[in-house]
């Protein structure tokens, strides 16, 4: 991952993308061949007594 983020120009921002919980959620960072990209595993469910 190093070398990826050496090879885009270390980027210093990144742009995470969150959707309505439906789709992917991606992070990105970057443009061109070079951008640096990657979807994010999607989270278990969580019950309403664990949100308390």
């Amino acid at each position: 991952m190093h070398a990826r983020w050496e090879q885009a120009g270390r980027p210093e921002t990144y742009r995470v993308e969150l959707g309505d919980g439906t789709g992917e959620q991606r992070v990105t960072s970057g443009t061109g061949p070079s951008a640096l990209g990657w979807v994010l595993p999607p989270l278990p469910p969580v019950s309403r007594h664990e949100r308390r």
